[in-house]
């Protein structure tokens, strides 16, 4: 298992717009990576794994400077 977290500023082109109302957000995303258990086995002498593993993202983004407020 594995957890990876990042900061993204939310800029003026990611709304299609060149003036932005609100220039001070961010986004935080964290994504949890997991490989299914078991990941290795053996049966009848085949050794045999999975090889994936399940990923599940999720991003929040707020107001640097007015405490409270979830965009």
């Amino acid at each position: 298992m594995s957890v990876e977290t990042r900061v993204e500023a939310v800029g003026p082109s990611e709304g299609g717009t060149v003036f932005s109302a609100a220039p001070n957000l961010s986004r935080f995303v964290c994504t949890l990576r997991v490989r299914p258990w078991p990941d290795a086995f053996v049966i009848a002498g085949v050794a045999s794994g999975t090889p994936f593993q399940l990923s599940h993202e999720r991003s929040l983004v707020v107001d640097r400077y007015r405490p409270g407020v979830v965009m």
